[in-house]
């Protein structure tokens, strides 16, 4: 069962991130972490950094029925912030079973 995930940060601070910044975001998988990217920073007044991820299907097996994924930017807090919670979001997702292309 194929998926895609997409997704995308925004920096909503007041101070724009050197250019050097790397920022890990962990995805998890019913609280199991399966995957890791590593993005640059981008500044106060860019748009959101669009990421698009194909290989949850090839990570874990997607059983049937509900589960959750769990997005978290900058889970080691390299970069100090006044609000370090909008750094996650979770999403609940219901798979049914598998649809044959006809």
């Amino acid at each position: 069962m194929q998926t895609h995930i997409n997704y995308g940060f925004r920096n909503l601070g007041e101070t724009e991130l050197s250019a050097g910044t790397i920022l890990p975001v962990y995805m998890y998988y019913d609280e199991v972490l399966v995957y890791i990217e590593y993005l640059h920073g981008n500044g106060v007044t860019e748009g959101a950094l669009p990421v698009n991820w194909g290989g949850l299907h090839k990570s874990v097996y997607i059983s049937e029925g509900g589960h959750r994924i769990t997005i978290e930017i900058d889970p080691l807090n390299q970069v100090l912030e006044t609000n370090e919670t909008n750094n996650v979001i979770e999403a609940d997702f219901l798979w049914g079973p598998a649809v044959a292309n006809t």
